[in-house]
């Protein structure tokens, strides 16, 4: 029997589920759990003290793939152990990642064992505890949890005493996404829309991936964020690609579409976006990295553009299980959109209409304004004119020829009123006057300034002057 066989039948009761239990009930101790973690954890140092077992052999399978002393030392920090977050950590740990460390604030509730493959046994236990247990009982390895939510990297950095390598953030929260973005283009020293500030990429992860889940669906965002510093080109291009980024998938937490759990929950979308993380790994190891190293602003731009295997974003439907060019949820906030767009183009187009309406009569009344107005000034001109150039004349002492428009003429035979001229014209060798109001016309001869004739307009017939 091997060192490992004998402590573990040593500690092995007959028909216990859990192997401390009983010797644990035997001590008077009342912690089962805490007695089967002490198991757990002598079991996984007594593996690793066998002879005859070589746990690095767990990992030889990978040994071909992927370089196991880089996977072994980099560190990756997951955020977020719900429906997506709880898979992570268990792809990465057996894929040969040691340095995993999980951060969340929430507890495992009973919905939570279909949706997001938490153990019954872990009811009522914070999500992190849980899988910190579950990690240790899985590879031995008692990785570092937080029970907490973090918004930035500074937060991660402070909790962690360093910057992980890879951060994968597995939340549904739009207030964190949106201020994790806004503390690690601080960091960047590539502040949206600006190019300027200090570069410091030891305080940039090498890689974030951000996941988002919905309706079955999922999108993942991949940001090469320590690449993405160096040179003015490099940064250049990389803040246009924020920028682009930004608009596409940074709102806030009003602008959310809030779906319910159950139209999230899929527990195998949880698998396909862990198997997609640990594909993306091993492009971004054995072929990105080498190609940045040879070329970093040429295999940059090449990523970013979307003209390498992988790109800067993936969705997939995980229940049609096909690639998709966006979520179920995007698509509805497409047409959506659409929709609203085009019902403002409509009410635009009424808009103008009306508008152009108002103009043409808002000019409309402001040429007849001007027009009354000129008509105004032009009999108050006449009203108004000055003494001299109007005159009274009494028939039949007038002088038809010095007769002006606006002199009175007093017509013995039409009584005391005074008749205003209001036309002058010639009409066959005669003067022509017309009155204002229902006096007369007269025609005079214009020669010698007789015959005088007064017409009355009612057809009262000729009067003499």
């Amino acid at each position: 029997m091997s060192v490992m066989e004998d402590n573990v039948a040593s500690s092995l009761p007959e028909g216990s589920l859990f192997p401390a239990e009983e010797s644990m009930e035997s001590q008077g101790q009342s912690d089962p759990r805490g007695a089967f973690l002490e198991w757990a954890m002598q079991h996984s140092r007594a593996l690793r003290e066998d002879p005859d077992i070589d746990m690095d052999d767990a990992d030889l399978r990978f040994s071909s793939v992927l370089p196991m002393r880089r996977v072994r030392s980099m560190s990756v920090a997951i955020v977020g152990a719900g429906g997506l977050g709880n898979f992570q950590w268990k792809a990465l740990l057996g894929m040969g990642f040691r340095r995993v460390s999980v951060f969340d604030d929430d507890v495992v509730n009973v919905e939570n064992i279909g949706s997001q493959g938490h153990s019954e046994h872990n009811l009522g236990l914070p999500k992190v505890e849980a899988i910190r247990q579950e990690a240790l009982l899985y590879r031995g390895v008692d990785i570092p949890v937080f029970r907490k939510r973090v918004y930035s990297l500074a937060e991660i950095d402070d909790a962690l005493g360093y910057t992980p390598d890879i951060v994968i953030t597995c939340t549904d929260s739009a207030e964190f996404r949106e201020k994790f973005f806004k503390s690690f283009t601080s960091t960047l020293g590539t502040s949206v829309r600006l190019l300027n500030g200090v570069i410091r990429a030891d305080r940039l992860p090498l890689l974030w991936l951000d996941y988002r889940m919905s309706l079955g669906d999922w999108v993942c965002y991949a940001l090469p964020l320590r690449s993405m510093t160096g040179s003015e080109s490099v940064r250049r291009i990389s803040a246009n690609f924020l920028n682009a980024y930004r608009d596409e998938a940074i709102f806030s937490e009003s602008e959310a579409v809030h779906d319910s759990c159950t139209a999230k929950g899929i527990i195998y979308v949880g698998f396909n976006v862990a198997s997609y993380t640990g594909a993306y790994l091993d492009w971004f190891i054995n072929t990105f990295e080498p190609a940045l190293e040879e070329a970093p602003y040429e295999t940059l731009k090449n990523y970013l553009e979307g003209n390498m295997d992988q790109e800067p974003k993936m969705a997939f439907s995980a229940r049609d299980f096909k690639y998709i060019h966006g979520t179920r949820t995007e698509n509805i906030l497409r047409r959506e959109l659409a929709e609203a767009r085009k019902k403002a183009a409509e009410l635009e187009e009424v808009l103008e209409a009306r508008l152009k309406a108002d103009l043409e009569h808002a000019e409309q009344a402001a040429a007849q304004a001007a027009e009354q107005r000129s008509a105004e000034e032009e009999q108050e001109e006449q009203e108004t004119a000055r003494p001299d150039d109007r005159h009274t004349w009494y028939a039949p002492s007038v002088s038809w020829g010095d007769l002006q428009v606006g002199d009175m003429v007093l017509f013995p035979a039409l009584g005391e009123d005074m008749c205003t001229v209001k036309e002058l014209h010639m009409d066959m060798g005669y003067v022509v006057v017309r009155f204002e109001g229902d006096a007369v016309d007269v025609r005079v001869n214009s020669m010698y300034g007789s015959d005088i004739q007064l017409f009355g307009r009612g057809g009262n017939g000729v009067f003499t002057a």
